[in-house]
């Protein structure tokens, strides 16, 4: 949260800095264009006395090396190395961090207590001073995924960053698997497959065409004794 708000003040500084300077150009134009013209002249001249090689070798390695650093910071940035443990942000002296794997089964006993939620899985990440949380949700057929997927992603919200001080990298991702999916209300099909064959007039009775049959052969071959 404090990275966040220290990367707007200076965006906000920058947006304004520039603005100040195209303001300030379009004033000298106006206002004094004829010491602007031989302040450009001056640098013209400037850059035209030191049109060497030398000097034009001194400013390519020394822009290929602010370019070397720019590209190391954006990587920096965007691609913060995996670590075990989380710092605590809201310490007033000090340093305070708190490993991954608490800070797990803290909110996986948590998501517990959703009544929706059977089962829990929780995956965190530190990136720097922030954390990644992945959560897999096994949730009850009758549940509201929408619902309950809000309230557990708001739940680990409030535990890490309310109540533990951790700041979170963006907020948490949810993989959501059914226990048993119904549609509509109907069993499974293979309750259904079991009920049809334990069916007791299954084996009851006979069907009508083979003691139809067994009767007339019995006719048709009399007993040789008589």
């Amino acid at each position: 949260m404090v990275d966040d708000l220290t990367n707007r003040i200076m965006a906000v500084a920058f947006a304004f800095f520039f603005m100040f300077a195209i303001f300030l150009v379009i004033l000298l134009v106006w206002t004094s264009p004829e010491e602007s013209i031989n302040k450009i002249r001056d640098l013209a001249n400037y850059l035209d006395d030191k049109n060497t090689t030398e000097a034009k070798l001194i400013i390519t390695f020394g822009g290929v090396i602010l370019i070397l650093l720019a590209t190391l910071l954006v990587i920096f940035e965007l691609v913060s190395p995996e670590s075990n443990t989380l710092v605590v942000q809201q310490v007033g002296s000090g340093v305070a961090e708190i490993s991954t794997e608490e800070v797990v089964l803290r909110v996986e006993e948590e998501l517990r207590a959703v009544p929706q939620i059977d089962q829990v899985q929780a995956t965190i990440v530190g990136r720097g001073k922030k954390a990644e949380v992945s959560l897999s949700l096994h949730v009850a057929p009758e549940a509201n995924l929408a619902d309950t997927v809000d309230v557990a992603c708001q739940r680990a919200t409030e535990l890490i960053e309310g109540q533990m001080g951790i700041a979170l990298a963006k907020p948490p991702s949810a993989e959501v698997h059914y226990r048993e999916l119904r549609v509509g209300g109907q069993q499974p099909a293979s309750t259904q497959t079991a009920a049809i064959a334990s069916s007791p007039t299954a084996d009851a009775q006979p069907p009508a065409n083979e003691s139809q049959e067994s009767t007339d052969a019995s006719r048709e071959h009399p007993p040789t004794g008589s």
